[in-house]
């Protein structure tokens, strides 16, 4: 089984992501979609 590379995520990107879970417009699970992250690397 071939594990898959990290994918580097930029400070500039996890404020975005940040931001947007601190409105609370969308579920977490709708960013995580979103931005291709797993919903449990969002957290308020």
């Amino acid at each position: 089984m071939t594990k898959k590379p990290r994918t580097p995520r930029t400070a500039a990107f996890k404020k975005k992501v940040a931001i947007e879970a601190l409105r609370e417009d969308k579920t977490l699970i709708q960013l995580a979609s979103e931005h291709s992250v797993h919903p449990l690397q969002i957290d308020k």
